[in-house]
């Protein structure tokens, strides 16, 4: 649940860096 967790963040976290720059 926990590496799911981080995944789920680190793909929103990657689309919003991807968006922001």
């Amino acid at each position: 649940l926990s590496c799911l967790l981080l995944l789920i963040v680190e793909d929103a976290y990657g689309k919003n860096h991807d968006a922001i720059t």
